[in-house]
């Protein structure tokens, strides 16, 4: 039986986000994997970095390929 302190503790993120843009002329396919095991607290810290740092790239190339 597993300990709830535990599940409670620690979370297993499996990430998988595709990004297809279209801009007219250019098609671009991006696709990220992430797997990380940290403390709840962290991950969801982790996560939310790495969804700005995704916004920031999808706008950069969609701002300098329109």
């Amino acid at each position: 039986m597993f300990d709830n302190r535990t599940l409670l503790s620690h979370a297993i993120h499996c990430i998988y986000v595709h990004f297809v843009f279209f801009d007219g002329l250019h098609i671009f396919d991006y696709t990220i994997v992430g797997f990380r095991e940290y403390t709840l607290s962290r991950s969801l810290r982790l996560f939310k970095e790495q969804e700005l740092l995704w916004q920031k790239t999808c706008k950069f190339h969609l701002s300098h390929n329109a």
